[in-house]
């Protein structure tokens, strides 16, 4: 049902400090409308980016058949301050919500039984070859309608047997290989450099397949089942799996410890960071209890109900700093303290503007701020403030621009701050996306990029706020995948974020299908996915020279695993990692009638 768009009305002046609603709104600056209030710049004029010959790098990877050219080119918490006028709960933990922890034992790979024919080698975005798009965000309601939809698509695709056969390399067992070293991190939203880290291979690694983890089946009654969460530790991969938390060694894949779930029936999300070797996950029927795990040992710090009025679901992220947890519930934010075992502060269903969705960068909290409701929208602001509430920066986003309704939907990086935004007619229709960079000031858009779903993998996970793992910033440079069909494959491309404009394009060593997923050393890090004829690799685009180089083959022996990694009609579905020369491929969604026999998990080294 149409419905016109509500007056022109800014958003108040933003809070000066501390969570909760801010003062009452006084003058504010313009609705957007493109010429002038909040600085858009002038409308970027149509590019094609040049098509650059790649630059291929020399060293061979060490691998017989991979198919490079036989000549190469040259080549500390602080007390918490919220005394706020919110309710506060008292409440204690609520006993423990978690099996006692498995013994460790080696990990056992089954047999998986490739014969003559296996899986193909679809690129990642589908058994077609290239990634499709997410398509907008859908306007300023994060509704789970899309998610649904997208799911039951999902299903009919790999249900309806849309994958081909071939044959199967002969192989032998992987080897395991030495240990990597490197400080606790995790992922805090799309576009970033990895924290902790060796520095990047000088010349390719030719990796083996060192451990592999089957997939989780399903019952046919559940069709569908999720498993979001990985860290990386010193010599450690966590990651959740459906019914329970694992901790794998990164060396040999043996299981150091694992934490099964109680009551997690309602398919709920852990914190995507990890802060102190602590990570906060919900449980419940409805994703109504909080547990805060450290995974370091395995042991369980907490478990407490919310004690919240606002409903919490299956999408519904809790994220972790020091001694707090913050989670935005889609309609308001709420914070505890993992010491007291406590609420701390909660949004009021009658403010005004209130936290709605929330993400963790470094030490800083990152929230969205909007203003209204969901039919009369009145702007907001995404902020910044450090684990004791104490406000860093502030931007200021309008309630339109050029008469459409704005609803910020992603970010894709916070230094420099690249949002994705939704513009749409009214609050129920879908709307165009678009990637805004921001001044450094956080005062105005600086440039629009030249970017549009039909051409571009969307960078972000539909209506989701921190993941933008299709993306990558570096050097002054957006990268993201086009989408073409065909074994020659798509490319990479560098979008300058001083003015939107397309400014090269990387292709592809060999050809084939390429995504960004990271940066390492100031590299851009892509995973280019495996063909009939060529093992998978990792790359790195150095965003100053244009020149891409392999560091890492993957192994050849093992392709038809890597092919079942990449299968998914949504890039978002698996995520390559890499770290200290260990590359992963990790899958999150599991189907009853999957037809390919995909893993949970990869690891090369």
């Amino acid at each position: 049902m149409s419905q016109p768009p509500p007056p022109n009305q800014p958003p108040g002046p933003p809070p000066t400090g501390g969570y909760g609603p801010p003062p009452e709104p006084g003058p504010g600056p313009g609705s957007g409308d493109g010429t002038g209030g909040y600085g858009f710049p002038t409308a970027p004029a149509p590019g094609t980016p040049p098509s650059a010959q790649p630059v291929v790098p020399g060293g061979q990877p060490g691998q017989p058949g991979y198919g490079y050219p036989q000549q190469p080119p040259p080549p500390a918490t602080p007390p918490s301050p919220y005394a706020s006028p919110y309710t506060t709960g008292e409440q204690t933990a609520g006993g423990s919500s978690f099996g006692a922890p498995t013994a460790p034992g080696p990990y056992k790979a089954p047999t998986l039984g490739y014969g003559p024919s296996g899986p193909a080698f679809p690129g990642p975005g589908g058994p077609s070859g290239p990634v499709a798009p997410g398509g907008p965000s859908g306007g300023p309601s994060r509704t789970k309608i899309l998610i649904a939809v997208a799911t039951v698509f999902a299903l009919v695709l790999v249900a309806g047997g849309a994958y081909l056969v071939f044959g199967n390399d002969e192989g032998g067992e992987p080897a395991a290989q030495e240990e990597p070293s490197g400080e606790p991190g995790g992922d805090g939203g799309g576009g970033g450099e990895e924290p902790g880290g060796a520095a990047l291979p000088e010349q390719a690694i030719s990796a083996s397949l060192a451990w592999e983890v089957p997939a989780f089946e399903p019952t046919p009654e559940e069709s569908l089942v999720e498993a979001k969460g990985h860290w990386w530790l010193d010599d450690a991969f966590v990651r959740v799996m459906p019914d329970e938390v694992v901790s794998y060694d990164l060396a040999t894949g043996a299981e150091n410890w694992s934490l099964p779930f109680e009551s997690a029936d309602g398919n709920c999300l852990a914190s995507p960071n990890v802060s102190e070797n602590r990570i906060a996950l919900l449980q419940g029927r409805d994703c109504e209890e909080l547990t805060v795990v450290d995974i370091s040992t395995g042991d369980e710090v907490l478990t407490m109900p919310l004690d919240t009025v606002h409903s919490t679901s299956f999408d519904t992220y809790p994220w972790i700093l020091g001694d707090t947890v913050v989670i935005g519930t889609g309609t308001a934010g709420v914070g505890y303290s993992i010491s007291e075992e406590r609420k701390l502060w909660e949004s009021q269903s009658a403010d005004r503007c209130s936290e709605t969705e929330f993400m963790v960068v470094d030490e800083t909290i990152i929230s969205d701020y909007p203003c209204g409701t969901f039919s009369e929208p009145q702007g907001g602001s995404i902020r910044a403030t450090d684990e004791a509430g104490q406000e860093q920066w502030v931007w200021e986003y309008p309630a339109t621009h050029e008469e459409l309704i704005v609803d910020v939907t992603a970010v894709l990086s916070v230094e420099p701050l690249v949002v994705e935004v939704s513009l749409s007619e009214d609050a129920f229709g879908s709307g165009e996306s678009q990637l805004w960079v921001i001044d450094e000031a956080h005062q105005e858009v600086q440039a629009v990029l030249d970017y549009n779903t039909d051409h571009y993998t969307a960078p972000c996970e539909v209506t989701i706020f921190h993941n933008c793992s299709a993306s990558a910033i570096a050097g002054g440079y957006l990268f993201l995948a086009t989408m073409e069909p065909g074994l020659e494959g798509n490319a990479l491309v560098a979008f300058n974020l001083s003015n939107g404009q397309p400014a090269y394009e990387v292709r592809p060593i060999n050809g084939g299908q390429i995504r960004p997923f990271g940066v390492q050393d100031g590299q851009v890090l892509a995973y280019q996915a495996a063909t009939t004829d060529l093992e998978g690799m990792v790359v790195a685009v150095d965003p100053e020279t244009e020149e891409i180089r392999p560091i890492m083959a993957l192994d050849r022996a093992a392709r038809a695993q890597e092919a079942s990694m990449g299968g998914s009609l949504f890039p978002h579905d698996q995520q390559p990692l890499w770290r200290d020369d260990t590359f992963i491929l990790v899958n999150f969604k599991f189907y009853s009638e999957a037809l390919n026999e995909p893993r949970a998990m990869l690891v090369y080294r």
